[in-house]
């Protein structure tokens, strides 16, 4: 059974002996898999599972060191402009920038939301071909983010709850070539899952 991110934060806690904390927490679960769409080029297979579970530099067995950062800025307009990346190791397995949501959470506001995963070697998404909104995934803006959760008590701290679909992802190094999907490990009709607690800015 896996793990809860409350449990891991309890754990952290104890074996800290009551410090400042471990700073930011992702719990995330996704995989790059094949188009469901099979009309496109020929995929091969999937790559493994993505499984992050923990805090920002914590060192998890088998895998590394955990990346996840979490940050936001207001704007002029009260909406906040988010960033966050995570993963394992020095480069960040997702990051998202650009993602413009209410203080309170809710949907994706605006076009500047912008998603890039690095998986087996390759890079999808980014700046030209990962653009994400609230609208179900489309040839110009492949990513739908859910709307997003804000809990200011959730049971491990503030966090900021959502899923991400991704269809026809294009690897920008091959754009006809190499495209994949962001869905839920093993279930290709499911978003993945992210939550993300103690995001600065929040």
């Amino acid at each position: 059974m896996r793990t809860t991110l409350a449990l891991v934060l309890v754990a952290f806690g104890a074996a800290s002996c009551g410090g400042d904390g471990g700073g930011v927490a992702v719990d995330a679960q996704y995989q790059v898999t094949c188009p469901i769409d099979t009309s496109g080029p020929a995929c091969g297979s999937a790559s493994d599972p993505v499984d992050v579970l923990g805090f920002d530099d914590e060192e998890v067995e088998g895998k590394g060191v955990i990346t996840a950062t979490c940050s936001a800025v207001d704007s002029a307009d009260g909406s906040k402009n988010l960033r966050f990346s995570i993963g394992y190791g020095n480069d960040p397995l997702m990051t998202v920038r650009g993602l413009v949501i209410s203080p309170d959470g809710g949907p994706v506001l605006g076009s500047s939301c912008v998603v890039e995963v690095r998986q087996d070697g390759n890079t999808f998404g980014g700046a030209t071909y990962g653009a994400c909104g609230n609208v179900a995934p489309t040839d110009d803006q492949p990513c739908q983010f859910a709307p997003f959760t804000y809990d200011e008590d959730g049971e491990s701290g503030p966090e900021l709850v959502t899923t991400l679909l991704c269809r026809n992802l294009r690897a920008p190094a091959a754009p006809n070539d190499i495209v994949r999907d962001i869905t839920f490990p093993m279930s290709r009709s499911m978003p993945a899952r992210i939550r993300l607690v103690d995001c600065e800015g929040f």
